[in-house]
């Protein structure tokens, strides 16, 4: 292997051929997924669609102010971010899971870039402390997505369980501890941590705002500020209830009709990612000595390296795409 040299990468045609078009990648994969005003607008807008027609009643434009407004007026606990994103995960348990993605990943990046180009060990020391970060987060939000996913799922059963209880005459506190008691996790572990809450003296209403922060889903906020709107102004809360399981049913309706319309796509990822590994395993498998020139040439392992590279983020740009949040 050759030693690592800046100047003399720089200098190489190949190498700056590869520099640019990652960049190139890199801005047209930004311009494509969107930015984050644009996402929440379109969102905003499916939400209201949505809440038209036979669930009128209930305008989610107005709550979802309300709830904003309300929200922020609010006290909130004094947990930092990182304690809410792990709440949000499922707690402590997930940390060590996030320290064995982060070290699998920084001995992934640092691999590769010792197969590549062979840098350094301080070099090396910086890649591998990035690819731990970028991992443990990566593992991190991923579970808090499936975490959240999981509660979105029961919550509409949980809902139309405190609807029957209140119209049944019983309080709203007790609603909650039945919930509590008879919903499925991770709803059932969430009403649990509010009902501990008022029961050492938490005000309902502060239960249900920390709630929020470590909940993080914008349904169970409109099922806060209705509760909050009801205690402040009293009006029918069975009713507002009773509408928001329906829009909720129907969020949950339209992520999986979006997601099987968005199949095709993850398939056709998948199905292009493998191809090439196959076909370099077939090759290898068939004529040994065509491959070596791309292991053992300085400049064929960056060109491998560059090609995985590009690959992978074709892969993630693929999902990106046909990720749509509803």
């Amino acid at each position: 292997m050759q030693a690592f040299g800046l100047n003399g990468m720089l200098q190489d045609p190949l190498v700056m051929v590869f520099a640019v078009a990652a960049i190139a990648i890199l801005v047209g994969g930004f311009l494509l997924t969107g930015g984050k005003g644009n996402q929440q607008a379109r969102m905003r807008a499916r939400m209201q669609a949505l809440a038209a027609g036979s669930i009128g009643a209930l305008d989610l434009e107005a709550v979802n102010e309300q709830a904003t407004e309300l929200l922020r007026k609010q006290p909130v606990s004094n947990k930092s971010l990182l304690q809410n994103k792990l709440a949000q995960a499922g707690g402590a348990k997930v940390v060590p899971l996030m320290i064995l993605t982060g070290i699998c990943s920084a001995t992934l990046v640092v691999g590769i870039a010792t197969f590549a180009i062979s840098p350094p060990w301080f070099f090396n020391l910086v890649i591998g402390g990035g690819g731990f970060l970028v991992g443990a987060v990566t593992m991190l939000r991923r579970r808090v997505a499936n975490r959240q996913r999981a509660f979105l799922n029961g919550f509409p059963d949980a809902i139309d369980l405190i609807v029957r209880a209140v119209r049944a005459g019983i309080p709203v506190n007790e609603t909650l501890s039945l919930v509590a008691a008879e919903a499925a996790p991770p709803v059932c572990d969430e009403f649990r941590a509010i009902v501990e809450d008022i029961a050492i003296g938490v005000d309902l209403q502060d239960a249900c705002i920390n709630a929020t922060r470590r909940i993080g889903v914008p349904d169970f906020n409109f099922f806060v500020v209705s509760l909050m709107l009801q205690r402040e102004t009293g009006g029918h809360l069975a009713e507002t209830l009773d509408n928001l399981s329906t829009v909720v049913r129907r969020r949950k309706e339209m992520r999986l009709k979006i997601k099987a319309l968005t199949s095709e796509g993850r398939i056709s990822a998948k199905i292009l990612s493998g191809m090439p590994v196959l076909t370099i395993a077939a090759i290898a498998a068939m004529q040994p000595d065509y491959m070596l020139p791309l292991i053992e040439d300085p400049t064929g392992r960056l060109m491998v390296t560059g090609a995985s590279l590009s690959i992978a983020f074709g892969v993630f740009l693929t999902y990106r795409m046909t990720r749509i949040s509803v």
